[in-house]
């Protein structure tokens, strides 16, 4: 979890190319939208499983063959068990509404692919 962190940070780091083009993307999207004021937001994700494929052994024992992880961001969490309202709690209230669902869409579609990407491809999470 703490690499996935660490990882998504990298991706997202306006020193980077990829990162750069996401916080240009990430205002941009506000700009369209007349957003200028109390710009507040929450990137937080974690990892869990995707799918899972297990086999017997000639032993007897149980084994992953293969395995692969996604990336859930804080707001599916929240939405899952009732309490959406929960993910605006860390912003004043005089932030527009619209902004964390915003922000949460740009980097669903710019960061997350890479991060799971990495997550399923680097030997780091091997």
């Amino acid at each position: 979890d703490l690499l996935m962190k660490q990882s998504a940070g990298q991706l997202s780091h306006p020193d980077s190319r990829d990162g750069l083009a996401f916080w240009r993307r990430l205002y941009r999207s506000f700009d369209e939208n007349h957003i200028s004021d109390n710009i507040c937001f929450s990137f937080r994700q974690w990892v869990v499983p995707d799918n899972v494929t297990i086999g017997r052994g000639t032993d007897g024992n149980v084994y992953v063959v293969n395995a692969s992880m996604r990336v859930e961001m804080e707001t599916k969490y929240l939405e899952d068990r009732n309490r959406g309202n929960e993910v605006f709690d860390a912003c004043p209230n005089t932030t527009d509404p619209r902004v964390p669902r915003l922000a949460e869409t740009v980097f669903r579609d710019d960061v997350i692919p890479r991060l799971i990407r990495r997550i399923n491809l680097y030997p780091e999470y091997l």
